[in-house]
């Protein structure tokens, strides 16, 4: 066993099956074993609740699908038996999905490394790559925790939890690496290192390089007890197309001390689409090509803190910051420079680095743009006809301050200009530098 060679799934699953019962652990020592796809399970090895699979390290213990291995329906090479498990850990090997061995040209969508539905469950200390589909895949969940593994170079998502019944799930101090390009064209751009559906989702201290997209995040409910939080999280990627952090559905979803590097990205470093609830960016930082650096649509309460925009390419777009809100918003302390931007004429009065708008029928917005920075670009900050009230103080900006709302209070900025285009708007005691 564990040359390299020959097929190991039999006996390992024999070492398994034999503490069915009583729960124990299967230690797999040092070597490489080759796994066979049980036909009629449609998977390698499966496991049962109460027990641990514990291999000799990383780079020690390889679980690696044979060179044969082939299947147009979903498989996982490490599944939980009966679809839902308890009390399980699984820790310190590795798991080789083969791509190149199995001939497989371009990325399928199926095809997975570890799935795992269940309660009381611990994934440590893996390394996971060249798998078809997802790295972990999981769809049930009550107490789920991930740490210290790296996803690399899949087909499918890295890390996958996307369920409304996926809860108290925490993962910590892993790294995606080229997750999800298998899917990236496939229309629904919920692909990436990290996808998270459910409640109450913690991530601390994630890595992701060159995915697909770097998080998917969609709540299932408005409490505090169904938050989901990511703090730490730090994504690069160098291609055109590539996605930082999207939001969707409904619940509060917490972004802190988060980074989105696209430099050459003309999508979204951090996007809200259709969001219901509370959405809080706090010491975020995003850096991309044409796209906007923070689009966001939602019902609710927005709130932007100490966040940064820096984008690298000029034109007649909003490269900062895109807001639109029914609700309540705010956006202060923070900085939108474009580094390419030139005064060629070609922008527009409805192009800024700061533009706030809201829902078709007018009046449903409160918005406060206070203390913020922003440099390069003729436009600065935008309030549309669309916000019945806000607040604008305290912003040093390069370009011009532009009011088509109405019940604005616009004081005590510093701008090139301040155009009142609404109604019903006070302004006054804004510094205008001479040129």
């Amino acid at each position: 066993m564990g040359d390299g060679v020959a097929d190991d799934r039999t006996a390992i699953q024999a070492a398994i099956d034999s503490i069915r019962d009583a729960g124990g652990t299967v230690f797999i020592p040092r070597g490489v074993y080759r796994l066979s796809l049980d036909r009629e399970a449609e998977l390698g090895l499966k496991f049962y609740s109460n027990m641990q699979i514990i291999g000799a390290g990383r780079g020690n213990t390889v679980l690696k699908w044979q060179d044969d291995v082939t299947t147009a329906s979903q498989h996982y090479l490490l599944a939980g038996a009966g679809g839902f498990v308890e009390n399980v850990t699984i820790a310190d090997f590795e798991i080789d999905g083969n791509k190149q061995g199995r001939g497989n040209a371009t990325f399928q969508i199926r095809g997975e490394g570890i799935e795992i539905d269940g309660k009381n469950i611990v994934i440590r200390n893996m390394y996971i790559h060249d798998v078809l589909g997802e790295g972990i895949d999981c769809d049930v969940a009550d107490g789920l925790f991930i740490s210290h593994v790296i996803v690399e170079n899949t087909g499918g998502n890295g890390i996958h939890c996307s369920d409304a019944r996926v809860r108290h799930v925490m993962i910590s101090n892993c790294i995606t690496r080229n997750c999800a390009h298998g899917r990236r064209h496939s229309g629904n751009r919920r692909y990436g290192g990290l996808v998270l559906r459910g409640s109450d989702i913690y991530v601390d201290q994630h890595i992701s390089v060159d995915d697909a997209q770097i998080a998917s995040i969609e709540g299932q409910g408005r409490g505090e007890s169904s938050m989901i939080a990511l703090s730490g999280v730090a994504g690069r990627s160098e291609s055109m197309d590539a996605e930082g952090f999207r939001v969707g559905m409904q619940g509060r979803v917490v972004l802190s001390h988060c980074r989105s590097m696209l430099p050459n990205s003309n999508r979204n470093a951090y996007r809200a689409n259709g969001f219901d609830g509370s959405l809080h960016l706090q010491h975020c930082f995003a850096e991309n090509g044409d796209g906007v650096a923070y689009e966001i649509a939602m019902k609710g309460a927005l709130s932007i803190e100490s966040c940064e925009a820096v984008a690298h390419s000029g034109g007649n777009r909003t490269h900062g910051y895109r807001l639109e809100v029914e609700g309540r918003g705010v956006i202060r302390n923070s900085t939108s420079l474009d580094s390419n931007a030139a005064d060629d004429g070609s922008l527009t009065q409805d192009a800024a680095a700061i533009e706030v708008d809201g829902p078709a029928q007018p009046g449903r917005t409160d918005f406060v743009i206070t203390g913020n920075r922003v440099a390069g670009g003729i436009n600065s900050v935008r309030v549309s006809d669309r916000v019945g009230k806000g607040f604008v103080h305290g912003n040093i900006c390069d370009g011009r301050i532009l009011l088509d709302g109405s019940g604005i209070t616009c004081v005590s900025n510093v701008t090139a200009r301040v155009i009142d285009n609404g109604s019903n708007n006070t302004v006054e005691s804004n510094y205008q530098p001479s040129d």
